[in-house]
């Protein structure tokens, strides 16, 4: 289809169905038991979980940038895979006090975004040798041009429309999650978590992405963060992992 032709007719698809996708996210949200699991940015259904987009084709249309259809402390679980790094830092903030707000005391939130650092490592570590690692394989499947090791660092900067966003290495955004109001944040491997409901999830993700080369390799060097509010109970945090991080953060209960 010619590029104008299909941006056209998404921007009338995504016109009219916006106000459906809202309309079906709030009679969703209502049917919906308690605690709710919400992931954010998700294309693929759970059984159990509240999957929104704001895609224009999307069931469940959410703006996780703006105030969330969904009463305080009413979630037990928020998920977010490859979101943060298309937002701004202030969107970025917005999602992630949205994500605080609904969590339930000892509430958990994942995220799985680029790690840039690992990225930068990897450049200034390798040099001609870093253009044979496998990660490159899944950017290349992605009809990305590979030349020189720069393109490490180029790549999760210059696309995916990342650079309408922010990009953040483990430092930047545990001091943006505890910003927020989150504590203990702690990395883990992309496609682990020991909170059930999360291993579903990332056991679905993890399936998925072996049928397809470029979405295994291009986890590599991506965070998984998991995130919990402080309550009475106390929970074990997991430790740090080579390619990805899981963060366990309570919030005190009153």
């Amino acid at each position: 289809m010619n590029r104008r032709v299909y941006v056209t007719v998404r921007a009338l698809v995504r016109t009219a169905n916006t106000p459906l996708a809202k309309a079906r996210l709030t009679r969703a949200l209502r049917k919906a038991a308690r605690p709710l699991k919400i992931e954010v940015g998700g294309i693929q259904k759970q059984d159990g979980w509240i999957v929104t987009n704001v895609n224009a084709v999307t069931k469940l249309y959410l703006d996780a940038t703006t105030r969330w259809p969904v009463e305080d402390g009413s979630a037990s679980h928020v998920f977010n895979d490859n979101v943060i790094e298309h937002l701004p830092l202030e969107a970025g903030r917005a999602m992630l006090a949205e994500a605080y707000r609904v969590l339930q005391p000892g509430g958990k939130i994942r995220t799985v975004t680029p790690d840039i650092r690992a990225h930068v490592d990897m450049y200034l570590n390798g040099g001609p040798a870093a253009l044979v690692d496998p990660m490159f394989d899944g950017y290349t499947a992605l009809g990305l041009k590979i030349e020189h090791p720069v393109d490490l660092i180029r790549i999760p900067i210059g696309e995916f429309g990342h650079h309408a966003g922010y990009i953040y290495d483990f430092e930047t955004l545990t001091a943006e999650l505890e910003r927020a109001g989150f504590h203990n944040v702690t990395r883990c491997r992309v496609s682990e978590s020991d909170d059930p409901a999360f291993s579903a999830w990332t056991s679905a993700r993890t399936r998925a992405a072996h049928r397809s080369l470029s979405k295994r390799r291009v986890n590599a060097n991506f965070f998984a963060i998991s995130l919990s509010k402080f309550g009475r109970a106390n929970r074990r945090v997991s430790g740090w992992h080579q390619d990805g991080c899981r963060t366990q953060i309570r919030k005190a209960v009153p």
